[in-house]
């Protein structure tokens, strides 16, 4: 009968079957981890219309499109139609 181990007792297998330099390699990777864990997340971006949305930029489509054949010519333009 084959018992199916735990995911806490997979890696500590794995982990003592390594040499002690590649064991504190993991140990560093799994404090890192775990610091990362404890970090706040990004808040969500208030507007999905993208990450400038909340400096309040006021900028029309047309206004955009104007922009943008300045800076990249009338064939920019088939791209947003």
């Amino acid at each position: 009968m084959h018992v199916k181990m735990t995911t806490i007792q997979s890696v500590i297998q794995k982990v003592l079957s390594l040499p002690a330099d590649k064991q504190e390699l993991v140990l560093k990777y799994a404090e890192r981890i775990q610091e990362q864990s404890g970090r706040p997340r990004a808040k969500p971006l208030s507007d999905p219309m993208g990450m400038a949305a909340d400096i309040g930029c006021d900028l029309s489509l047309e206004d955009f499109r104007r922009n943008r054949r300045a800076m990249w010519g009338s064939s920019s333009d088939r791209e947003l139609e």
